[in-house]
């Protein structure tokens, strides 16, 4: 499968919106370095320009109007050709400049002047060029040098030495210098502005270019488009992305303040994460709405850290809010989290259940934070996880407590490469999907669900979790989100409430 992206222009002005920051630096930074580089390091070159009438003696006569006006078409015919003459003549001082018998006696002229000191020709070095200026007669005499005055003298030299070559050998008496040249005031190079401007242009073209490229081809996936358009699977809903500063209170052992849908040690949950899960809820309900008897769900994930426990215990807690009875099944037995989110004694659990040290009663934890939620921890990490999942003690569970629960929740491990999710998902009704913006690649969440669909467990639909809002790929999804989330912006500290899920290093039974 392709990691490539679908180009539009939603695409494009993503990218642009996502990393105009680092455009906007990157093309100041480029636009500052070649200002300074063109205005100190970059050698500056002066120009100095002499203007030479050239009028060949066979236009001479021709050259009155009213005589011009009195011509036969003879004539005409003649003055075209002396046109002609002309034309050539032009290019030709274009190899007359070029060569070395003028360059030699411009030389030795300059030499002989002494208007500049001994050396400074070859110091600063000179270059000169002939341009005809359209639709005239002149020429301009143009010779550039790192030193004004040579560029001056070189000029004025040349434009003389190639003056007296043509009377000499082409007995052109109408030949003479119209202006001469002066002492440049400013270097026509560098052009610091327009290369400054270029710069930055090119400076910001070069981040866009690289960004885009980097999006384009980007393995991760990263909006709900992507989910939609390469895993072929619905987007329940997308839980935004959080601060990444950790606070002291989650420094502890609890985790219980990753509950964010409800109050939780008088602490109100912040209004747009909450929300994003009461919606999670309604496109849940929805999405099983026509078959009634679904409510046993596997929530699982690609790997650890996307976020799957922090979204099970959430989706649970905000179905129990609405006065639904939900059962929260830790059937992650390979490296539990589920007990720190909501400070429970994590020794006994299902795992006690299944080899029938307890009974269901003995360690279910009941009306959890108040609400009609009942959590079943793991217990003790067993040696075969998988074992423990297919056994017809934990389908016996499930098949007990389907008709007593509204909802049974089972935090599942992830599903890639770990058979125990998909164990658990032929119990199950369905299963959620979770993957962890910019981090869960495309390939494995894809190849994860096939997987899934071959044994045909149903995917429900995908929980895009770390979702960045003001990121480029909210840009226009659905509306409703990226104004809502950018209206209702907070600074409340809620650095890990989608952190990775815990990783313990536990003994096993």
């Amino acid at each position: 499968m392709s990691d490539q992206r679908n180009l539009d222009i939603h695409f494009i002005l993503g990218v642009f919106l996502k990393y105009c920051w680092l455009i906007l630096f990157t093309s100041v930074l480029i636009g500052a370095v070649t200002f300074v580089f063109n205005r100190f390091f970059v050698q500056k070159i002066y120009r100095a320009t002499a203007k030479v009438c050239i009028m060949p003696n066979s236009m001479v006569s021709s050259s009155d109007r009213e005589s011009r006006l009195s011509q036969t078409s003879t004539n005409l015919g003649t003055g075209y050709q002396e046109m002609l003459v002309l034309n050539y003549l032009i290019y030709d001082i274009n190899e007359w400049v070029a060569s070395r018998n003028l360059n030699e006696r411009m030389v030795e002229r300059v030499r002989e002047n002494k208007l500049i000191p001994d050396g400074d020709l070859d110091k600063f070095g000179y270059r000169i060029t002939p341009n005809l200026i359209r639709q005239t007669r002149m020429v301009n005499i143009e010779s550039d040098s790192r030193n004004p005055l040579v560029a001056q003298e070189t000029a004025n030299t040349m434009a003389a030495v190639l003056c007296d070559y043509l009377r000499e050998n082409y007995s052109m008496d109408r030949v003479s210098i119209l202006d001469e040249a002066v002492v440049p005031k400013r270097p026509v190079r560098p052009r610091i502005l327009l290369n400054t401007f270029i710069g930055l242009v090119l400076g910001g073209a070069g981040c866009f270019s690289l960004c885009f490229l980097k999006e384009m081809f980007r393995g991760t996936v990263d909006s709900p488009e992507i989910v939609t358009q390469r895993l072929h699977v619905p987007v329940l809903g997308t839980v935004m992305q959080l601060g990444e500063e950790v606070s002291q209170s989650r420094q502890s052992a609890s985790r219980i303040n990753n509950i964010v849908t409800v109050e939780v040690d008088g602490k109100t949950p912040r209004f747009d994460v909450a929300e994003s899960f009461r919606l999670l809820r309604t496109n849940l309900q929805y999405s099983i709405s026509k078959k009634d008897s679904a409510k046993v769900f596997v929530i699982t994930s690609t790997s650890p850290k996307d976020g799957k426990t922090f979204i099970a215990s959430n989706v649970a807690t905000i179905i129990a809010s609405s006065g639904q009875r939900v059962l929260l099944l830790n059937c992650d037995l390979r490296k539990p989290a589920l007990h720190k989110i909501f400070n429970l004694e994590r020794n006994s659990g299902i795992v006690n259940i299944l080899v029938g040290e307890a009974t269901f009663d003995d360690v279910i934890n009941r009306n959890v934070l108040g609400l009609s939620l009942d959590v079943l921890a793991s217990g003790p990490v067993p040696p075969n996880p998988s074992e423990l999942l297919m056994s017809p003690a934990f389908q016996q569970l499930i098949d007990d407590y389907r008709d007593k629960y509204d909802y049974i929740i089972l935090d599942a491990p992830p599903c890639l490469n770990i058979s125990d999710a998909a164990i658990v998902g032929k119990l199950s009704d369905g299963i959620i999907y979770v993957v962890s913006a910019g981090q869960t690649r495309v390939d494995n969440a894809a190849h994860a669900v096939e997987q899934l669909q071959a044994l045909d467990i149903p995917v429900i639909g995908v929980i895009l979790n770390r979702f960045s809002p003001k990121g480029w790929n909210a840009y226009g999804y659905g509306g409703y989100s990226y104004g809502y989330y950018s209206y209702y912006s907070y600074s409340y500290d809620y650095s890990e409430y989608s952190k990775p899920d815990v990783e313990e290093n536990d003994k096993t039974v």
